[in-house]
């Protein structure tokens, strides 16, 4: 077939970029062309006669060559046997540019691109890929970020919990303005359209374009070309622009360091709690291949995991990375499909590199199985969380770069004997809850046996409900007719039983988000509907007023007399804090373990108290004075 006109040649602009060993000559170029083609062959049902080169694509500076190919897919609404009458054919471009060592590669297809950048990062086969390397991800923020963030992409370095999103995505203008130091502190810049100075950039108006960047996949994008001669100018202005940054040693501007850091080991990392797949969301202005995103989107919200081991594999050779190992239980559509082996670790340029990703069905779903293997094994769709406050996702480990401010609003009381720090409520065989709580050696007991003075085990006084059960407003809620407050009570016990137990966060993550969710209910109007939604469970029937029994109807009718100007107040009681441990972990400096942990925390506590005042209540989390 002849070769394709590179007048008839106008990209969308989107480039992943690498650095070569060594000059590149142009029969290099062309080496590497047909080395993509083979995997293009490998990966794709292709035409293979589709396959066209682009005539010498001419620039005074820039080599560049490529092909075009087509292939056919079956659409995303078809299900059954493949129909050859019910095919979307696709063609796709490919081109690869050099200049001064730096290659850009536009691939058109989004999987084909994710394929090519894994061979340049495993560094696979013997020809021409093999002497590439992806760009850094702190030479691509380097070169390519700048002020006035038009869009941010931000993953979540915190674990999954309902008050918090897993990822976001702002727009508007100078975004760096808008965020938050406390509130965004545990997310990381997954990917971002800015404007750095970038000569190509300007525009006639004296404005200059925004430039899409992400970090972790060597990745920049600018949008539509009109014409081969404007593309190519556009790539050679970038690749000239990141040599000089590189030379002449220039660094991203800091306005971004509120967000969380990527971290260059994982020596100091925890335990991890939590495996996820993420939705496949960045760069969504893009086209690309419609079948990648609804296998990522359907994974992303149909799959769940469980932590079954992990392990730390210690290099056997000297100035080798520690590997980490993770083992899962699989499950899709709520049904356990098998099970997953998962080994990583972070290389010289702080980039994630599987080591293994075994997927082994049980057998129960031939088709969604065949799915699980390609993606465990795609580094950058999961996101890992630890204790620790670390979290893999991207591609990358990060950090959180939590404000070196301490959350003051604790209180510590003495838990004596008679109550377990662990035990949450009464066990079940001391009966239904509703008739049990008081009676036994749980949190719980202890709050009806003596709020609010718990301090001194005074005896309970005001009126006092529990509301224990799916779709609660608090574990208690305590309204005091002398003082005009109404108190929302969120109770947990500690996951740790040991007397000398750690700080964790993991322990406060749920029952914060919990108390974050319902302080709706400190309206009166809320607190009352819900009450009355209510009357018909047991629970209902916990009632107590100055130790004696009440009913519901009373406290209702209390509610409701509460006025307008009445007091507010969230209260989490969670023991696995210790006084004497926190005081321990205040004096600490990082990175040691306990000081990241108490800075987690910290940030924590003290954004659940930014959620809570902003309803003009305050909010306190009482622990175990030792």
């Amino acid at each position: 077939m002849n070769n394709l006109s590179f007048t008839a040649v106008a990209p969308y602009l989107s480039l992943i970029v690498s650095q070569a060993s060594k000059k590149i000559a142009a029969s290099d170029l062309n080496d590497l062309i047909l080395e993509i083609w083979d995997l293009v062959k490998d990966r794709e049902s292709v035409d293979e006669l589709s396959y066209r080169r682009i005539d010498p694509l001419p620039h005074k500076k820039l080599k560049s060559a490529g092909f075009v190919y087509a292939v056919d897919r079956q659409p995303t609404w078809h299900c059954g046997n493949p129909d050859k009458n019910l095919m979307n054919r696709e063609n796709h471009i490919i081109i690869v540019s050099e200049e001064n060592k730096y290659l850009a590669f536009h691939i058109s297809d989004t999987g084909v691109r994710n394929s090519v950048a894994a061979n340049i990062s495993a560094k696979t086969g013997s020809g021409v890929i093999k002497l590439l390397d992806l760009l850094p991800p702190d030479e691509v923020t380097n070169a390519f970020i700048g002020p006035g963030a038009k869009r941010l992409w931000l993953g979540g370095v915190h674990s999954r919990v309902p008050t918090k999103a897993d990822s976001k995505t702002l727009t508007g203008n100078e975004l760096e303005s808008a965020l938050d130091p406390t509130a965004d502190q545990t997310y990381y810049l997954s990917a971002i359209r800015s404007t750095p100075n970038i000569g190509c950039l300007a525009r006639a108006n004296g404005r200059r374009a925004a430039l899409g960047v992400v970090p972790e996949q060597s990745r920049v994008w600018l949008g539509p070309t009109d014409s081969w001669a404007n593309f190519a100018e556009t790539v050679s202005a970038l690749l000239v622009h990141l040599s000089n940054t590189k030379k002449n040693g220039v660094k991203s501007p800091s306005i971004y360091g509120y967000l969380a850091q990527r971290v260059t080991d994982l020596n100091s990392i925890g335990k991890p709690y939590e495996f996820a797949l993420t939705p496949y969301d960045a760069l969504s202005e893009e086209s690309g291949n419609d079948d990648e995103r609804q296998i990522a989107l359907r994974w992303a919200y149909n799959s769940y995991f469980e932590i079954v081991d992990h392990n730390r594999i210690s290099p056997t050779i000297a100035g080798k990375p520690i590997v980490h190992e993770i083992k899962l239980k699989v499950y899709f559509d709520g049904l356990e499909i098998g099970s997953a082996i998962i080994s990583f670790h972070l290389n010289k340029k702080a980039r994630l590199v599987l080591n293994k990703s075994e997927f082994n069905s049980n057998g129960l779903n031939a088709d969604i199985e065949e799915e699980a293997e390609d993606v465990l094994g795609r580094q950058n769709w999961f996101s890992l969380y630890y204790d620790s406050g670390h979290t893999v996702s991207g591609g990358a480990a990060y950090s959180t770069r939590h404000r070196d401010i301490a959350f003051d609003g604790w209180e510590f009381v003495r838990i004596n004997k008679k109550f377990k720090f662990w035990r949450e409520k009464p066990v079940p065989s001391l009966g239904p809850l509703n008739t049990s709580i008081g009676t036994s050696d749980s949190l719980f007991c202890m709050i009806a046996n003596h709020w609010p003075d718990l301090m001194n085990a005074g005896a309970q006084t005001g009126w006092l409900a529990c509301d224990d059960g799916s779709m609660e407003m608090a574990d208690f809620i305590h309204i005091d007719t002398i003082k005009n407050k109404v108190t929302l009570i969120h109770v947990k016990g500690s996951s740790n039983k040991k007397s000398k137990r750690k700080l964790s966060t993991s322990d406060y993550e749920v029952v914060i988000g919990q108390a974050v969710k319902n302080i709706r209910y400190l309206d009166k109007n809320n607190l009352v509907e819900e009450l009355k939604n209510g009357k018909g469970k047991k629970i209902g029937e916990a009632v107590w007023n100055d130790t004696n029994p009440g009913t519901r109807d009373d406290f209702i009718k209390v509610a409701e007399s509460l006025g307008s100007n009445y007091s507010k107040e969230v209260v989490v009681f969670q023991p696995r804090v210790r006084k004497k441990e926190l005081e321990r972990a205040s004096k600490l400096q990082l990175p040691n373990v306990d000081a990241q942990r108490k800075r987690q925390l910290d940030s924590l506590l003290l954004e659940a108290r930014m959620a809570v005042q902003s309803l003009g209540a305050t909010f306190r989390v009482i622990g175990e004075d030792d």
